[in-house]
C-alpha cells in the first residue's frame, strides 16, 4: 500500500486529537466517580488533576498515531469491501487488542505504579488496581473505538468537510460557490455490460469506481455523485487548480488503472477505458432533502461539463476542458490544443474546446 505521508500526517493528527478527546472525557468520568467516594468516605482528594490531564494528553497522542497508523495499514481494498458493520467490528478488535498492548507495556515497562501516580497515594493491592483499570480502559477503549470508526466512514461516505458542513448547517441556505467540475464517465459501458453481462458488469463498475477512490484523498476533492458508470468530481477552485490538481487527478486515474491492467485482463478480460469533461465557474449550492440529505449544485457549470465530457468520442479526446479553466491553468506540464468553439448542446454561446495530453518524455 501506498502512503502519502502530508494525507497520513494529517489524518494521524486527526485521529490523535479524537483520542484525546475520549481520553479526557474518560478522566472527567472518573474523577467524578471518585469525587462521589471520596464525599461518601470522607476520604481527602489527593488525586493530581494537572498531572492526569497531561498524561491523558500523551497516551491519547500515543492512541490516536498507533490506531490511526494500524487503521490505514488494514484499510486495503479488501477491508474497504466489507459491509459497515464488520468494518466497524474489525477495527473496534484491532483497537481492543492495540490498548491491551500499550497497557501491558505501561505496566511491565514504563509505570508499573500506574494507578498510584493518577490518584497520588498508595495501594495496598496494585496488581487488583491495574486489573480494574485494564478492565475499565478495555471496555471503554473498545466502545470508543466504534464509535471514533463510525465517524471516520461518516466522513468518507459525505466527503472531507462535508460533513462538518451538515452539522453546522452551512448549505441550508442556498449559497453562491465558485467550483470546478469534473464529469468521468467509462467508455464503451453499453458494450462492457452485454460483454460481461449486469451481475459481473456491476462488479467491473465497482471495482472502477473503487480504484478511482484510491486517488481521490491525494487531490482534495469531493465526489458529488455517482450517475451510473459516471463519476461526478468537484474542487473548490482554489484547490483544483492548485499545481494543476483537477488535470493531475485525471492521468493519475488513469496511472492507477493501468498499474491494476493485469487485475482486470484476468478477471474481467477488459480494461476501463475513460473520458472526461472538466469547466470551473459558479454554482449554486444548497442542502436538499430531509430522509435522505445530500447537497445540491445548480447551474451552467454543471450543464457546460457534461457537455464537454459528451462530445468527447467525437474529437477522439479523452479529456476535454474548456477555454476559461485553461486560463487559469498552468501549461508548462501538459500539451493543450485548441479544438476551436462548439456551441454544446443545449446552449445558445459558442464553448471555446480545449484538449488536455500528456507531454511525452524525449
Amino acid at each position: 500500500m501506498q502512503f502519502r505521508w502530508p494525507l497520513l500526517t494529517k489524518y494521524l493528527a486527526i485521529q490523535a486529537v479524537f483520542w484525546m478527546i475520549a481520553d479526557l472525557f474518560l478522566v472527567f468520568i472518573v474523577q467524578l466517580f471518585n469525587n462521589i467516594y471520596n464525599a461518601a468516605h470522607q476520604l481527602p482528594d489527593n488525586s493530581n488533576i494537572i498531572f492526569n490531564i497531561y498524561l491523558t494528553v500523551f497516551f491519547g497522542l500515543v492512541q490516536g498515531i498507533i490506531f490511526g497508523f494500524a487503521d490505514k495499514i488494514i484499510s486495503i481494498r479488501f477491508i474497504n469491501t466489507l459491509p459497515l458493520g464488520y468494518t466497524l467490528l474489525y477495527k473496534g478488535v484491532l483497537n481492543f487488542l492495540s490498548s491491551a498492548l500499550i497497557l501491558f507495556i505501561t505496566r511491565q515497562f514504563i509505570f508499573p505504579t500506574f494507578p498510584e501516580l493518577i490518584y497520588n497515594r498508595r495501594f495496598v493491592n496494585i496488581d487488583f488496581a491495574w486489573l480494574q483499570i485494564f478492565k475499565l480502559v478495555l471496555t471503554y477503549n473498545f466502545a470508543m473505538a466504534l464509535l471514533i470508526s463510525f465517524i471516520n466512514q461518516v466522513n468518507r461516505k459525505f466527503g472531507r468537510s462535508m460533513m462538518l458542513s451538515f452539522i453546522l448547517g452551512k448549505y441550508r441556505v442556498p449559497k453562491e460557490e465558485n467550483r470546478i467540475f469534473m464529469f468521468l464517465d467509462l467508455k464503451s459501458s453499453t458494450t462492457i455490460a452485454e460483454k460481461l453481462g449486469h451481475i459481473k458488469y456491476s462488479a467491473f463498475i465497482r471495482d472502477f469506481f473503487m480504484d478511482i477512490n484510491f486517488v481521490v484523498s491525494k487531490y482534495n476533492v469531493q465526489i458529488y455523485q455517482y450517475v451510473g458508470d459516471e463519476i461526478v468530481l468537484t474542487w473548490n477552485t482554489k484547490d483544483g487548480i492548485k499545481n494543476n490538481a483537477c488535470i493531475n487527478f485525471f492521468f493519475d486515474c488513469e496511472n492507477e488503472i493501468d498499474n491494476r491492467r493485469n487485475y482486470y485482463t484476468e478477471r474481467y478480460g477488459i480494461i476501463p477505458v475513460f473520458k472526461a469533461g472538466v469547466h470551473a465557474g459558479n454554482v449554486t449550492a444548497v442542502e436538499i432533502g430531509d430522509i435522505k440529505r445530500d447537497i445540491a449544485y445548480h447551474g451552467d457549470v454543471m450543464n457546460t461539463t457534461a457537455r464537454l465530457q459528451s462530445i468527447c468520442n467525437s474529437y477522439s479526446k479523452k479529456i476535454l476542458i474548456s477555454d476559461s479553466l485553461l486560463q487559469q491553468l498552468d501549461t508548462q506540464n501538459y500539451m493543450f490544443n485548441h479544438l476551436g468553439s462548439v456551441t454544446l448542446k443545449g446552449k445558445q454561446n459558442q464553448t471555446e474546446v480545449i484538449s488536455v495530453e500528456a507531454k511525452k518524455l524525449g
